[in-house]
């Protein structure tokens, strides 16, 4: 599985333990609160976008 960026490790897990072919995971951006982007309190909600083999992506989970 191939990972870019500021993927929660909770994340990784859940996308391999699902059995659903995705290829990789990405994080578009560096966004406050991600992992190795902790600035204090602030935090933002981004997504996190799987990707498969054919070039197909999708929303794979929501960080709030």
């Amino acid at each position: 599985m191939i990972i870019e960026g500021h993927v929660p490790a909770t994340t990784i897990h859940k996308a391999m333990q699902s059995g659903s072919g995705i290829y990789g995971l990405a994080t578009p951006g560096m966004p406050a609160g991600s992992p190795g982007m902790e600035m204090g309190a602030r935090k933002e909600a981004y997504d996190v976008i799987a990707f498969s083999p054919d070039g197909s992506k999708k929303v794979f989970q929501r960080i709030e």
